[in-house]
C-alpha cells in the first residue's frame, strides 16, 4: 500500500515564507513577519515544525524584554506596563505556537511509524498503540489529512479505518481466497479469511474460520 511518505506534497515554499525571510521581517517589520510566520504554520506539519524553533526563540526574547520593561521604573508606571504588554503578548504568541508545532510534529511521527512501517490503518489499533482514545486519534488523523501529511486518504467511520484511495484492487487481492497444491498436484482452494476485530485493542485481523490466531498487535487469541 502506498503510504504517507510517498503521498506528501512536494511543493516549494515561497521566498517570503522561508526562515531567513521570516526572521528579517520580524526584526524590521514585525506585522509582515507574523503574517508570513502564520502562513508557514499552515503549510504542513514539517514546515510548521521547522519554523517552531524561530517562534520559540522570539517568544523567549520577547518575554525577557517584557520582564525587563516591567521591572524597570521610568517614572511612568502606565508606560512601563504598556511597554511590557507590547513584548508580552507577541512573546506568548510565538512561544505557544512554536511549542504546539513541535508537539504536533512529534505526535504525527508516532502515527506515521505505525501506518508506514507496520501497515496499521485501524483507528482503534492506532489509538491503542499511541495510548489515546478513539476520538482523539481520529481527530489527529483528520488533522494529518488536512495538513497534507497523509494524502489521498480518508477516514471510514463505518469500518473505523484509515482508507487510502486507489488501493481497492490491492485490498481485493489480499482478501481473495488463497490456494494450495495437494500432494497429488491438485489445486485446492483454502477457506476465505474474514475480518475479525480484536476485543482487546480493536484492531482488525484476518482470520480463517475454525482456526485460532493471535492478534497481530496485542497477542490476544482470536477465534
Amino acid at each position: 500500500m502506498e503510504q504517507t511518505q510517498s503521498k506528501r506534497s512536494t511543493g516549494k515554499i515561497g521566498f517570503w515564507y522561508t526562515l531567513p525571510a521570516i526572521v528579517l521581517l520580524i526584526l524590521f517589520f514585525w506585522p509582515a513577519g507574523i503574517y508570513c510566520y502564520l502562513k508557514r504554520m499552515k503549510m504542513g506539519v514539517t514546515a510548521a515544525a521547522s519554523a517552531a524553533g524561530v517562534g520559540i526563540i522570539f517568544g523567549i526574547i520577547n518575554l525577557l524584554m517584557a520582564l525587563i520593561m516591567f521591572s524597570t521604573e521610568s517614572g511612568d508606571r502606565l508606560l512601563d506596563i504598556g511597554t511590557s504588554l507590547y513584548f508580552l503578548i507577541p512573546g506568548l504568541f510565538f512561544l505557544l505556537t512554536g511549542i504546539n508545532a513541535q508537539r504536533c510534529k512529534a505526535n504525527f511521527v508516532k502515527y506515521e511509524r505505525w501506518i508506514e512501517r507496520e501497515g496499521l490503518t485501524s483507528i482503534d489499533g492506532l489509538a491503542s498503540v499511541v495510548g489515546k482514545s478513539y476520538v482523539k486519534t481520529r481527530r489527529d488523523l483528520q488533522k494529518m489529512i488536512q495538513k497534507g501529511v497523509i494524502r489521498d486518504a480518508f477516514i471510514d467511520d463505518d469500518t473505523r479505518e484509515l482508507v487510502f484511495i486507489g488501493t481497492a484492487e490491492a485490498t481485493a487481492a489480499k482478501t481473495a481466497p488463497a490456494v494450495r497444491v495437494s500432494s497429488k498436484g491438485r489445486i485446492v482452494p483454502q477457506e476465505e479469511a474474514k475480518n475479525v476485530r480484536c476485543p482487546s485493542c480493536g484492531a482488525n485481523n484476518k482470520v480463517i474460520p475454525g482456526r485460532n490466531v493471535a492478534c497481530e498487535y496485542c497477542g490476544t487469541v482470536l477465534n
